[in-house]
């Protein structure tokens, strides 16, 4: 396995690439470009992604551990094939299109002033989870731990109360009247 620690890598075209079993540590990346990049069996620990165009990426066994994204543009990731331990990530004002996070433990994780559209989040738990100024169109939350959870400051989500826990999750008004969508009542 390839290790690199510490590195800062800055506009780099890393599309196509194979990057399997791969180890970087501590390494920040800016400006990359990761389209259809092999990650399979890599090791991204306590790094930050800023600025990366991320689509199509393999994530088989992939660990992903304390990893930061920040206005990135993240399309068609398979992240619940991710390798489950220690797995922990952050985004803030990323553009999250099409990417499957189901069955995936993602308790704390903030989600800030990102477009998360189209995305799957079937089976996870998302106890105490933030979604802060978070565009969530056409995303599906399914069986998901919701306890906690802050959508006070997200819009254009559709969730069902009867099919997630959402005890004590927080969310604000007129929005929280999507979640009486399921139950096909009018409001006036």
């Amino acid at each position: 396995m390839t290790i690199t620690e510490e590195q800062t890598f800055q506009n780099r075209d890393f599309a196509d690439q194979d990057l399997s079993h791969h180890s970087y540590l501590h390494c920040r990346f800016e400006r990359c470009q990761f389209t259809n990049a092999n990650w399979a069996n890599a090791s991204f620990a306590h790094c930050s992604f800023t600025g990366c165009q991320l689509t199509s990426i393999e994530l088989a066994g992939c660990r992903l551990s304390d990893v930061s994204f920040e206005q990135c543009k993240i399309a068609a990731l398979s992240f619940f094939k991710c390798d489950r331990t220690l797995f922990s990530l952050s985004f803030d004002q990323c553009v999250i299109i099409g990417c499957n996070f189901s069955d995936l433990k993602m308790k704390k994780t903030p989600f800030s002033k990102s477009q998360i559209q189209d995305s799957h989040f079937s089976g996870c738990d998302l106890t105490e989870a933030h979604f802060d100024e978070c565009n969530l169109k056409g995303t599906i939350f399914h069986n998901c731990n919701l306890i906690k959870a802050d959508f006070r400051q997200a819009m254009d989500y559709s969730l069902d109360p009867l099919s997630n826990k959402i005890k004590k999750a927080r969310f604000s008004f007129p929005e929280v009247t999507e979640l009486l969508k399921s139950f096909e009542i009018e409001i006036s």
